[in-house]
């Protein structure tokens, strides 16, 4: 099967959400806490398919203080989905958010202006042109499209799902290790101790045992399913559900599953640091979904 996973970003309350429920009909606030608030606090996932092809969505926060949880989403993508709304223009996290993309290396960036239905044909011209023109800043992203769309028309977001089928997934570097960040731990009843996340590079298969590089530990996995469907084999770039022989205790966020012996651990790490820095001041450092 083919696939390519499409991350959904953008500053809040701009249509990300309703986006992909209007997509693949996934309710992506799924909380007690996002739906009486109204906004996405976690990472949340669905797809959408056709005949061979699956397209994987990760819908990220757009609130400033959820930027960590939406770099820990967007390592993985293949593709962005940039999603401005054409009444309020290009905002603070909207910005943010690209700025993150260009620091992580996705590429490919598809410009959605949402809520056509609330602005005129100038306006949302407009509003085109000032995201292009930021985006133009950065020299290694790439606007692929630009859709205007609303979700009270089904042509328009007829026309971006049918695009959405012909992305291609990013070439990614590496030998075909599994590389496998958690990002969800929870469990099932008869199924016992679930993970999600994004599987980057190689292959996993249902009774294999993977290195957790985090505890030092291996773990058989138990099966494999990829949006909600059980497979012996699920290959990169995909979304992948592994149940494993662990305690739901012992694992968290942003643990990485790989095979012995390809990985070390260090407790140091020189970087590199765009924008502007004051002395003591705090950073934010990830790695991953960590």
């Amino acid at each position: 099967m083919n696939s390519v996973i499409i991350g959904t970003v953008g500053h809040i309350d701009h249509g990300k959400t309703a986006l992909i429920k209007a997509l693949n009909g996934f309710e992506g606030d799924r909380m007690p806490s996002e739906k009486q608030r109204g906004i996405t606090i976690d990472l949340s996932f669905s797809h959408l398919r056709s005949g061979d092809t699956n397209v994987a969505f990760i819908d990220v926060p757009g609130h400033e203080n959820l930027v960590k949880t939406m770099i820990s989403g967007a390592y993985a993508f293949d593709a962005a989905m940039l999603v401005v709304a054409a009444d309020d223009g290009l905002m603070p996290q909207s910005r943010e958010h690209i700025q993150i993309l260009s620091l992580l290396g996705v590429k490919s960036v598809i410009l959605c202006i949402s809520k056509c239905d609330l602005a005129d044909d100038a306006r949302k011209a407009e509003v085109a042109a000032q995201c292009r023109e930021y985006i133009g800043k950065f020299k290694n992203l790439q606007i692929l499209n630009t859709f205007f769309i609303s979700i009270k028309d089904p042509a328009s977001i007829a026309e971006l799902k049918n695009y959405l089928f012909n992305i291609k997934p990013a070439q990614r570097q590496g030998g075909g290790v599994v590389h496998y960040y958690i990002d969800r731990v929870f469990s099932l009843k008869g199924l016992g101790t679930i993970v999600t996340g994004s599987l980057i590079n190689g292959a996993i298969s249902k009774g294999e045992k993977l290195y957790n590089c985090d505890l030092g530990k291996a773990f058989n996995v138990k099966s494999v399913q990829i949006h909600d469907e059980d497979t012996p084999l699920a290959q990169a770039p995909n979304r992948v559900a592994l149940s494993l022989d662990a305690k739901t205790s012992e694992l968290q966020k942003g643990q990485i599953l790989s095979k012995k012996g390809f990985f070390r651990g260090f407790n140091e790490a020189d970087c590199t640091f765009s924008g502007e820095i004051l002395h003591n001041q705090d950073v934010l450092f990830c790695v991953g979904s960590k």
